[in-house]
């Protein structure tokens, strides 16, 4: 079970010259969120959804959470799956740390993705991943 006490919503344009460019306007948007916080995304939700009568879509959630670690083996239970039930989520990220390795997981809704376009944007991810780590 996840906790989810704060949601934030930032935009992105695919316009920038580089990644290291898009992921620094991403990273201003996040310290702006911080600064705001008091404003939380659920409200950010309602009021765009009332914005002209137009029901807009977040379809795509990360949750990051580098900076906790967790081991595979609890209480002697191994996690085997993980699986989120997010039903207004199209695509749902997860970047976690567990037994000093960073995981990745996908989850998508069957219906709304076909699974070669997942395992090709899975694959893109990696190769953008393992460029910016090599450029460092």
């Amino acid at each position: 079970m996840g906790e989810f006490t704060n949601i934030g919503l930032i935009s992105y344009k695919d316009e920038y010259k580089s990644i290291l460019e898009s992921i620094k306007k991403t990273q201003k948007q996040i310290f702006k969120l911080l600064e705001y916080r008091c404003f939380d995304g659920i409200n950010v939700i309602n009021k765009a959804r009332q914005e002209n009568g137009i029901n807009k879509l977040f379809p795509i959630v990360v949750t990051c959470m580098i900076g906790e670690s967790y081991n595979n083996c609890k209480n002697g239970f191994h996690e085997i799956c993980s699986l989120s039930q997010t039903p207004q989520v199209y695509l749902d990220h997860h970047i976690r740390m567990i037994d000093d390795s960073i995981v990745i997981t996908f989850d998508y809704i069957d219906e709304l993705l076909y699974e070669e376009d997942i395992i090709w944007m899975v694959g893109k991810y990696i190769d953008v991943s393992n460029e910016i780590c090599s450029n460092f």
